[in-house]
């Protein structure tokens, strides 16, 4: 009996050895596929810098009054485009730092934050004649100003770039939650628990980098806040994230 027992412990060594290489084994190329793209990232935000920042102070010294409607057009929609460039470098470069910069909390006042970010994200939606319906209360949280702002932002992004032309979305602020809620493509059931995984993509027609869900995951759990997310294909997707009534 005592060599059965002695028999069994080495081949479950064995066997959690022969687990262990080929684990290692198949995930390396995830791995280095991560690495890869991690760098990328990296590169390609280094690169963004000086041609957004050429383009949007560009845009906003042009003088609009002198354009007509046909050049006006236009350069709305370079707008347009160069916000949404803006929000994907912030993205960006927030996930290339976030392991290395300290935290900067204070007590903000939410309402102007989210009416300021509601204004930038405005010409967006404008594009897609999406219209914005407002319920906004006073609310005050101990947080990041910049974690925050990349709350709101990939929030509102998302229900723009994933709602339907003519859609709506219904923004909701409380003393302890903000409530995005959109009438877009919405999300199946299965795949919701694997929304906030990096580089994960609701809808690969609408390209980005999967990263906006994760980045705003990774500041809920930081800061202990709820996420809840409830959706229905072709009717649309409510996120929520809400807070410590205390905070």
């Amino acid at each position: 009996m005592e060599l059965i027992y002695i028999f069994l412990i080495f081949s479950i060594l064995f066997l959690s050895a022969v687990i262990y290489l080929l684990s290692k084994l198949f995930l390396h190329p995830l791995r280095d596929a991560i690495t890869k793209l991690d760098q990328f990232i990296r590169d390609t935000t280094h690169e963004l810098n000086t041609p957004l920042s050429v383009i949007t102070m560009s845009i906003e010294q042009l003088d609009r009054k002198t354009l007509d409607a046909r050049h006006l057009k236009h350069i709305d929609r370079i707008d347009v485009a160069s916000r949404t460039i803006s929000n994907l470098y912030n993205d960006l470069a927030f996930l290339i730092s976030y392991e290395h910069t300290q935290k900067h909390n204070f007590t903000i006042e939410l309402l102007p934050l989210l009416e300021e970010r509601i204004d930038y994200f405005h010409p967006v939606a404008d594009a897609k004649k999406i219209s914005l319906h407002l319920d906004l209360h006073p609310s005050n949280l101990l947080i990041d100003r910049e974690k925050m702002i990349r709350i709101i932002d990939n929030l509102l992004s998302n229900a723009i770039k994933y709602n339907k032309p003519s859609g709506d979305i219904y923004i909701t602020l409380t003393q302890n939650f903000l409530c995005v809620r959109d009438t877009g493509i919405g999300i199946q059931s299965d795949k919701i628990n694997q929304i906030f995984n990096r580089y994960t993509r609701f809808d690969e027609a609408n390209g980005g980098f999967g990263i906006g869900l994760n980045i705003i995951q990774m500041i809920c759990k930081e800061y202990k806040f709820e996420i809840h997310v409830e959706s229905q294909v072709a009717q649309g997707t409510t996120f929520t994230i809400a807070w410590d009534k205390r905070s």
